[in-house]
Parts: structure tokens; C-alpha cells; sequence
């Protein structure tokens, strides 16, 4: 199976390209953060999208979610903030000042993108999200 979809990668990685590229250019106005990609070569596996704060971030998950789109709330919960750490009194997020990746943890959400993805429901999504905000 994975020889067969192998021939189709490239495919797949343009399909998804398109996509990401139509998201971006449908929400850079508004006050959301994309992630900076520094590869040579990318995959658009992902669709991280960095909102101002947990509410807009959680508002727009609710309201996609109302809507019938899945979306994931990405490194949620930071994992240094499981209950694991916290029953035995650790706060490994201020020990090892972690700060950083605790307020993007709570910010961030990925949006839907696969290569199948139709881009009238990219549009859709992109709609949602801009009322939302």
C-alpha cells in the first residue's frame, strides 16, 4: 500500500500546497500568525494557524466544530502540563522556562488540510473563520 500512494506524493504534496496557499491568502489579513517554514522542501502537512489568544483560538475551533469542520487544537495541552507532572508537584513549564511554548500551546489551532480537500471547502473554512474573529 504505501509503494502504491508513494507514486502519488508529489501530487499530493502540490494538492496540499494549493490548499495552504488559499488559506493564507484568504485569512493574511486578519491578526493571525502562520507558521515561518525554513526547509528547503516543504509538505504542507499541517495548517497551523496562531490566533491572538485562547479565546479567539477556542471561539473559532467551537464555531468550526458547529459548522461540521474538524480542526486541532495543536499541542494542546503542552504536555509539560499533564496532571502526571502536576501530582507530583513539578512545574517543568517554569523550570525549564517553557513560557513560550505554554501561551502558543493554547493559541494555536490546525486547520483541515489534506490533498482531497475541496477549495470551495477551504473557502468555507476561511469564511467561518473570518467571522469568527
Amino acid at each position: 500500500m504505501v509503494l502504491l500512494n508513494l507514486e502519488h506524493v508529489d501530487e499530493n504534496i502540490r494538492l496540499r500546497k494549493e490548499r495552504y496557499e488559499h488559506y493564507k491568502e484568504g485569512l493574511s489579513d486578519l491578526s493571525l500568525k502562520f507558521q515561518k517554514v525554513i526547509a528547503s522542501k516543504y509538505n504542507y502537512i499541517y495548517m497551523p494557524v496562531l490566533f491572538r489568544d485562547a479565546n479567539e483560538r477556542d471561539k473559532v475551533y467551537a464555531t468550526l466544530l458547529k459548522d461540521g469542520t474538524r480542526s486541532r487544537e495543536y499541542f494542546y495541552p503542552l504536555t509539560t502540563e499533564f496532571d502526571y507532572f502536576k501530582k507530583r508537584g513539578l512545574n517543568l513549564t517554569e523550570d525549564y522556562d517553557l513560557n513560550v511554548a505554554f501561551d502558543v500551546s493554547r493559541r494555536v489551532l490546525c486547520l483541515p488540510l489534506y490533498s482531497t480537500l475541496e477549495m470551495s471547502d477551504v473557502g468555507n473554512i476561511i469564511n467561518i473563520i473570518r467571522k469568527a474573529v
